[in-house]
């Protein structure tokens, strides 16, 4: 189920890596829904990225 595009900015931290945060929506139809992170540049997807971020909500 596509539940929407959310930009959340990245921030770089001292050590070199990127922080940033957001609430996810709410999926009416269970609590099992993975989720799937794509990260981009402005429109342009970072190809580069050697993982794709996934995460799940438990109850």
């Amino acid at each position: 189920m596509y539940m929407g595009e959310y930009p959340v900015p990245l921030r770089r931290q001292v050590d070199g890596s990127y922080v940033g945060s957001f609430t996810a929506p709410v999926c009416s139809t269970g609590t099992e829904m993975v989720w799937r992170i794509d990260l981009q540049q402005g429109q342009e997807a970072l190809e580069s990225i050697p993982v794709k971020m996934v995460f799940r909500v438990d109850s």
